[in-house]
Order: structure tokens, then C-alpha cells, then sequence
């Protein structure tokens, strides 16, 4: 499935196992709350409460464990580096922007009881500044949550040219793997030549 908007807000995910769904449509920021302060959000959803949260800032250093807000990761590159485990929080630090595209792959999906959530903490929401290529890219991966970002490509409509690529792209290589549980929701997409969300 491809929705082919270079602008899409998705507001709500639920789950479709064993299919991948998201409820799309336009709005405004401000329709959005703050990033919530912790890690867990109170939404009904299983978390592993014992599992890590990292920390990503650009007043951070790539050689720190990332494992709280003063001793946080500098870039998107970092997270890529990490094998991501079942529970595990990845969280940008809202207003921010950070360049670059993530990668989340077999080796960094949770569980049905930890499922692997990418978000925002502070005040707003973090941007992901995608370049020419995907802004997130979720290959053979499940059971995964991503929110509260803005996912922006440099896709130039009157120059026809900037971009590339899909502002989250998900994907199955492995010959009848079934992708499930991929939640996406409060995200803002924008400027992508192939699509906002590909499916």
C-alpha cells in the first residue's frame, strides 16, 4: 500500500495482525499534545517496563551509553549502530532536529508483551531530517511503535527533485514473513517524492 501525499499526518495506529494498518488524515499541529515526560506512555499498549530507554540529543555524545538525558546519544546514526531489543525506548529530544534516516531491521523488533517504541520527550516533537532517502525504514521488523515525530524529506515540488524516498517505509524480505503490530501515530510526514507512508 502506498498513500502518495507529500504531507500526511497519522494521528492513530491500531493493530491488524497479521497486517500493518494506520489511520491517516490531515490536521494541524496543535491538535497534538506535549511529548509526554516518561518513557511509558498510559495508552492501553504493553511496555517492558525493565527494559532500556535510550536518550538522543544534540548536545549529546555518540560515545555515552544514551541511557539517560545527561548522558545521551548525539545522532541518528548512533541508534542505527544499536541492536534494539524487545522493550526497549528510543526518545529524541523534542524541537530538535536530527539529520539523517532511521533504520530499524529484524534484529531491533520487540515482542507482543515489548514492543519497541520510538517517540519524543520534552517539549514538542523531534524532527527527523530524512535528506534525499527514507526517514524511517522498518525492514522484517514487528511489534514496533513510533510517534510524536516530525519526518521530513527535501523533496522540492517545483524542481521535481530533493528526494527519493518514503517518509516511513516498512518492508519483508524473508519469502513469506509476515509483518504485525506496526503502530504509527501523531506523526507529521512531509516532503517525499515516493510517498509519506509506504506499506
Amino acid at each position: 500500500m502506498r498513500l502518495d501525499r507529500s504531507h500526511v499526518e497519522v494521528h492513530t495506529g491500531w493493530r491488524l495482525a497479521p497486517l500493518i494498518a494506520a489511520s491517516v488524515a490531515t490536521g494541524c499541529l496543535s491538535e497534538f499534545p506535549p511529548a509526554e515526560p516518561g518513557p511509558y506512555p498510559d495508552d492501553g499498549l504493553a511496555y517492558d517496563t525493565d527494559s532500556r530507554t535510550f536518550y538522543v540529543r544534540p548536545s549529546g555524545d555518540d560515545a555515552n551509553s544514551g541511557l539517560t538525558t545527561t548522558d545521551s546519544w548525539r545522532t541518528i546514526d548512533r541508534v542505527n549502530e544499536e541492536d534494539l531489543e524487545p522493550g526497549d525506548v528510543v526518545l529524541f529530544e523534542g524541537g530538535a532536529a536530527f539529520a539523517g534516516g532511521l533504520k530499524l531491521d529484524a534484529a531491533d523488533g520487540g515482542t507482543p508483551s515489548a514492543r519497541l517504541r520510538v517517540s519524543s520527550f520534552g517539549n514538542g516533537r523531534a524532527i527527523i531530517e530524512a535528506g534525499a532517502g527514507d526517514g524511517i525504514a522498518i525492514t522484517d521488523a514487528s511489534h514496533i511503535l513510533v510517534e510524536k515525530l516530525i519526518i521530513a524529506g527535501a523533496w522540492n515540488a517545483d524542481e521535481q527533485s530533493g528526494n527519493d524516498g518514503e517518509g516511513v517505509n516498512a518492508s519483508g524480505t524473508a519469502s513469506g514473513q509476515r509483518r504485525t503490530d506496526l503502530q504509527l501515530r501523531a506523526l507529521e510526514v512531509r516532503g517525499f517524492k515516493r510517498a509519506g507512508i509506504g506499506l
